[in-house]
């Protein structure tokens, strides 16, 4: 086994900064926003309401022409790509807590959704993914049941 000291380590890190997130990542465990892979991974809420389901994805810094949305029978796959924000000539990190590269985030889906009236909205980098569900065409709410 190798020991590297503090020079070497220096050294690996101005050459290569990739190496260094990722040495980081497997010492101090899995910073968050990525995935078991290092790979970006963006947060989701998902709520049920009476009348659909819906999937708020935090997409900071993407162009709505870089997602992409597709369904399955019970699942919703949302994957895209997040570019560097900034083109510069690095001499070196200082820090690196924003993620970028491909990624492919999978939400399971219950079942008595309408998926083929899936709507979605990109804005401020949020995507907003509303699926309406099959009980709601014809539920006639009681009374008593009103909030």
């Amino acid at each position: 086994m190798h020991v590297f000291d503090r020079r070497q380590l220096e050294q690996i890190r101005d050459q290569d900064p990739e190496l260094e997130r990722r040495f980081r990542q497997m010492i101090a465990g899995r910073p968050e926003g990525l995935d078991e892979n290092g790979s970006f991974r963006p947060p989701a809420d998902v709520m049920m309401g009476p009348a659909e389901l819906v999937v708020v994805m935090e997409l900071a810094g993407l162009r709505r022409e870089d997602i992409r949305l597709s369904t399955g029978p019970d699942e919703l796959v949302v994957q895209g790509r997040r570019r560097d924000p900034v083109e510069l000539e690095r001499e070196r990190w200082l820090l690196m807590e924003i993620a970028t590269g491909e990624f492919e985030r999978r939400v399971a889906l219950p079942p008595g959704l309408l998926l083929d009236q899936v709507a979605a909205t990109y804005r401020e980098g949020f995507l907003v993914v509303r699926i309406p569900r099959q009980e709601a065409a014809g539920v006639n709410w009681q009374e008593e049941d009103r909030p």
